[in-house]
């Protein structure tokens, strides 16, 4: 049993209310502390999932250009090719799809950018603070320890 509560109980036993009342907010600080640090860890341990999914999404996109790069000089060549087959022959029909297929690929959107809006959307989206609004007006269940928390569960062990 941590000291602050032997302490705490000890001034309830003895009548001493306001010093129990500090001992409790003690042990109220502490516990709130300690709920903020968890909650940081989860937090962090949630970014480093993130993070962790980034770079691999990041790798995918890095093998993708890669391939596209080996497309895009194999479409080259072909295009060059293509053009040299047309001065002999006259053709462009070839040259012309290989120009759609580039714009094609041009304009296909980011997905990385993609993803960054919509982290923007939720982080717009919490509802911590009017959760924290009205659990401080007593309406809803309460997420932190209060003095009057330890003091009541103090009195009622003792």
């Amino acid at each position: 049993m941590p000291i602050w509560s032997l302490g705490t109980r000890s001034a309830l036993a003895a009548g001493a209310e306001a010093l129990a009342h500090d001992g409790a907010s003690a042990i109220a600080e502490l516990e709130n502390e300690r709920e903020v640090r968890r909650t940081t860890v989860r937090s962090l341990t949630e970014k480093t999932l993130r993070m962790r999914l980034s770079l691999e999404q990041a790798h995918r996109r890095i093998v993708d250009l890669n391939q596209g790069m080996i497309s895009a000089r194999a479409i080259d060549a072909e295009q060059k090719a293509q053009r040299r087959l047309n001065r002999s022959i006259g053709r462009t029909a070839s040259l012309n799809e290989a120009e759609a297929l580039l714009a094609r690929i041009r304009e296909r959107s980011d997905p990385f950018e993609e993803a960054s809006i919509l982290d923007e959307i939720d982080a717009g989206l919490s509802q911590e603070a009017i959760r924290g609004k009205l659990e401080e007006a007593g309406h809803g269940p309460s997420t932190k320890v209060r003095a009057q928390d330890v003091l009541e569960r103090l009195k009622s062990t003792h």
